[in-house]
């Protein structure tokens, strides 16, 4: 759908960091193919870490903040390497304070 002036609003799909390299593939793949504008990386996680100590470990439900800060630099990396850098990749997933989402 476009807007008042003819101009589509930008698409971009956000991808979990609980996918394996197969899936990141197609997904990079079918981005740069469709045009997409770019991506989110990465949304919740469903897995947990056995390093998880909090009592609420065991809720169900998306994980995110700090305990997924490697899975999902390593899926920005991983997802910019597949597009080639040319498609526009925000990271949101595993920044638990301000310095992490400055590194």
């Amino acid at each position: 759908p476009r807007d008042s002036s003819g101009k589509r609003p930008p698409l971009f799909v956000k991808i979990a960091p609980d996918l394996d390299n197969s899936e990141m593939e197609d997904i990079a793949k079918a981005v740069i193919e469709l045009g997409i504008d770019g991506m989110l990386v990465t949304n919740t996680s469903n897995q947990r870490p056995s390093t998880l100590i909090s009592d609420n470990s065991i809720e169900a439900g998306g994980l995110s903040g700090s305990p997924i800060r490697e899975t999902s630099t390593e899926c920005i990396r991983k997802m910019y390497k597949l597009t080639n850098g040319n498609v526009f990749i925000i990271g949101i997933g595993g920044v638990g304070t301000g310095r992490e989402a400055f590194e």
